[in-house]
């Protein structure tokens, strides 16, 4: 998330480049899983998880990871797979995601 406050990749806090990234993320994880031999020709077949650290409760923030994962499942559903997100129950704010106009396949609450 933008707004993390640890040490990882950051998405940007504009909710249009963040879905950018979000495609570009999707595309770089189908990428790496066909390399590793879980998908099929074309990247079908897997479910790939983003894992989505805690971060702040703010709307700028929430706003630009809700569009980062709406980038994210498009790309991953385009290959023939699904999407899947990884969070905390308490500070990833779940919640939203069952909103977005693409909506992950899977949720994976840790």
């Amino acid at each position: 998330a933008p707004c993390f406050t640890g040490t990882k990749r950051k998405m940007s806090s504009d909710p249009a480049q963040a879905y950018q990234q979000g495609l570009i993320e999707g595309q770089l994880a189908l990428d790496r899983a066909g390399a590793l031999g879980l998908t099929l020709p074309g990247g079908a077949g897997t479910v790939l998880y983003y894992d989505v650290e805690s971060y702040p409760n703010l709307a700028g923030c929430r706003d630009a990871v809700k569009a980062f994962l709406s980038g994210w499942t498009v790309t991953v559903h385009a290959a023939g797979s699904l999407a899947g997100v990884y969070g905390s129950p308490c500070s990833s704010y779940a919640s939203d995601w069952a909103g977005l106009a693409n909506v992950p396949d899977a949720v994976w609450l840790a």
